[in-house]
Parts: structure tokens; sequence; C-alpha cells
């Protein structure tokens, strides 16, 4: 009876290894369902009303998750077992290993915008990003996700005057999409203190612009609207390495870099011109045409960071990224590129991760960032740089977070004709996780 005993425990093992597997699937297919859905939805709407959104491939520069952008948007040297750092495929190894994990992300921003003693206000909310992370072998973690690379949403009106008279009339310019990145992050740990990343990514998005001149002509409203819907697609990636160097039983200091090559983005583009008379109520279709878009070309870049960690209470990292957008050509005589380059400082501090108190669980974040911007507009570079603060709310009796940040930001200027904008966003991101299976108990 004992051997029965004994083939009934493993069966019960078995079982329950089973049924925890199971649900953790099922999860995992709940929410790349999730993912399928919203991602149509969130990305085809605006995440940004920044008339600067008008050139190149739009507003870049987006924070993934609410604990990064309250530390400035700090990741290459940021390395934890509990939430998963996207931006950075190499820390993957560092995360539970019995666990799997999901990231969900939405955000909030009021802009308030002057120029030449005009202003306006806008709010912008839309998903951040879906991210999901585990092991996969033994010195293999793995993860996908998706996020926005870029995004374009303007609404400008202008005033030319007619030849030869004082009377005005005005064209309207409007703009709508922007650039998803669907990627696949894979880590490898090559020794206890070093592991490197490969990130596979899939560019993907519409762009829409659109130029309405609205003409009053002898009793007769002259309309003119010509609309160019481009979309594009491409295939991208990196390389990554992080390596931990313990500095005594309290502290070490991790140490990131990464690496982007130059890619390309190609697409199919459709125009259709549009003139319509009050006078004769008809519309006529000046052009519709289908043709290839125009090529995008994409730069290299290189990012270093350092993270010191002292125990599990205080962290402060720093980041640099270089962007070689110099190295692109543009065809537009409005505007063209220029090397960019971004700065970032993070801090985080928690009072006593042992203690039974929940206040002494919370998370502190302060955080730096300054981008010099990859655009020349009018011989200015458009710089942005923001501040951020927030907080990280453990969930009792689980190794999930809910993460606040807030930003208060600058971009642009009022010189030269430009736009000042001051922005504030917050963001907030639900980082959770749940274990593969446990081991069970035998009396």
């Amino acid at each position: 009876m004992k051997g029965y005993s004994s083939s009934i425990d493993v069966i019960g093992i078995s079982l329950n290894i089973l049924s925890y597997m199971y649900k953790s699937i099922i999860k995992t297919l709940f929410v790349v369902v999730l993912g399928l859905t919203i991602t149509p939805l969130a990305y085809t709407q605006n995440n940004t009303s920044s008339p600067y959104s008008m050139y190149g491939i739009g507003q870049t520069g987006y924070g993934i998750n609410a604990r990064s952008v309250a530390m400035g948007d700090v990741s290459v040297g940021i390395r934890t077992n509990e939430r998963i750092n996207p931006k950075m495929a190499a820390s993957y190894t560092a995360l539970d290993s019995v666990r799997i994990f999901y990231d969900l992300g939405a955000t909030g921003i009021f802009t308030y915008a002057t120029e030449q003693g005009e202003s306006e206000t806008t709010f912008d909310g839309n998903i951040t990003s879906l991210n999901v992370a585990t092991r996969i072998m033994k010195h293999w973690y793995g993860g996908f996700g998706v996020f926005p690379r870029s995004s374009i949403g303007y609404n400008i009106t202008t005033y030319n005057t007619v030849e030869g008279t004082l009377e005005e009339y005005p064209t309207y310019w409007s703009g709508s999409g922007g650039l998803s990145q669907f990627y696949f992050n894979n880590a490898f740990s090559i020794t206890d203190n070093f592991s490197v990343g490969v990130n596979f990514s899939v560019y993907v998005g519409p762009m829409t612009s659109t130029k309405q001149q609205v003409f009053n002509a002898n009793s007769s409203v002259e309309i003119t609207t010509d609309e160019l819907s481009e979309h594009y697609s491409g295939i991208t990636g990196d390389i990554s390495a992080q390596y931990t160097l313990p500095i005594n039983d309290n502290s070490k200091l991790i140490l990131g870099a990464k690496f982007a090559p130059s890619s390309s983005l190609s697409g199919d583009s459709h125009q259709q011109i549009v003139h319509n008379s009050s006078a004769s109520g008809i519309n006529d279709t000046i052009k519709n045409e289908s043709s290839s878009a125009a090529v995008i070309d994409l730069p290299s870049s290189y990012s270093v960071g350092a993270s010191y960690m002292l125990s599990d209470n205080l962290v402060v990292a720093l980041d640099y990224q270089r962007v070689n957008w110099g190295d692109i050509q543009s065809n537009n005589s409005d505007y063209n590129y220029t090397n960019q380059n971004i700065f970032n400082v993070g801090f985080e501090y928690v009072n006593n991760r042992e203690s039974l108190k929940y206040k002494d669980h919370i998370a502190y974040r302060l955080g730096f960032k300054y981008d010099d911007g990859y655009l020349n507009v009018r011989h200015n570079q458009l710089k942005d740089w923001s501040v951020s603060m927030g907080l990280g709310f453990p969930i009792r009796r689980s190794l999930s977070y809910i993460d606040v940040a807030f930003v208060y930001g600058q971009r642009g200027s009022n010189q030269y004709g430009m736009i000042l904008e001051n922005y504030a966003q917050c963001m907030i991101t639900f980082s959770l996780s749940d274990r593969w299976f446990r081991k069970r108990v035998i009396d």
C-alpha cells in the first residue's frame, strides 16, 4: 500500500503542476487576446496634439512603464526580479524564474501651448504598453509586447492673402497616426553576473495628413481637400548586455549597453484631391491614385547606463543615448534631422522591504530627463526636458505592483516664431505576476 500511496502523491503533484501551468497559460492567452483587441483601438487614436508631430515620423521618446518614467525614463542599467524592463532585453534574466509577468499601462497628458500671445490647452490619453515576460528555459528568458514608437496628431490653421488684395483665406492642416512597435525580447544568462539580450521588432502604422483650403469667390465657397494616407511597416532590432559588479554584501553596480543598427520602413500611399464648389454643388475629384510610399530611414543608436543598488532600499541610475539622426537626409525644406542626445537620471527609495508595515514597502521615485531633439525647425533644435516623480504600491501577498508617475516638462520655444509647450503627464502601470507552479507539500 505504501507504493500505491506514493503513486497517488506523484499523480497529485503532477496534477497540481499541470493545474497551475494551465491557469497561467490561460492568463497569458487572455493577455494576448486583450492586446490584439486593444492595440487597433489604442494606436488609431492620437497620443499627442503637438504641432511638432507634423515633422519627421512624429513625436518620439515615449516612456513605457510608470516606474521607469518616474525615474526619468532610465532603463539601460535597471535590473530587477519584480518588473519587466521592456527597453532592455538583457534585464529579463533577473526576473523570478518561476513566474510569468504582465504589464499594462495607460497615460494622460495635458499640454499648454503658447505662440505670439495666443494659447491652447489640449488633453490626450491612451494605452502606453502591453508586455509579457517569463523564463523559457534554464538560461533563456523571453517576452513580447507592443508600445508606441511615434505619434502624429495635430490641427493647424494658417492664412494666406489673395494676390493683389487684402483678402485672406484659411488653410487647415491636420494629421493623425504614428508607428507602433511589436517586439519579441530574448535574454540569455552567460554567467551569474553577465547577460545578453536580443530584440526583434516590427514597426507598423498609418500616417494620414490632410490639407484643406477654403476660398470665398463671387458668392461661392471653393474648398480643395488634399488627403495623403500612408501605411508603413518594417523590421528592426537591437542587442544589449548587462554586467553586475558586486561591491560588498549590501551593494552592487549594474553596467548596461545597447546598440540598434539603422533600418528602413516601406509602405503604400494613397492620395486623393477633391474640389468642391458651393455654386455647382459638385465634388470634382482632381486626383485619386495609389503608389509606393517614400521610404523612411531610421538611424542607428547606442545607449550606455549604470545603476547603483544599495541593499533593496536605494537605486540610483544614469543613462545616455545617442541617436544618429544626422545621418538621415530630409526631403522636406521645412526641417532637417540632427543627431539626438538623451540624458536620464533616476532615483528610487524603499524604506524597509522586510517590515510588516505596508507603508515601509512603498517605493518613492524621482527623475530628470533632457532630450535635445532629433529635428531642427527654422534653425531651432526642438529640445525637451522634464522632471518626474512617482510611487510604487505593492499588492499584498503577491509580487505585483501598481506604479504611478507624474511628469512636468517643456518642449520647443517661443523664439523664431516657434511654439512653446508645457505639459503635465500622469501614467499608471499595473505590473502583475503569477507563479507557473507551486510545489505541493507532502506529509
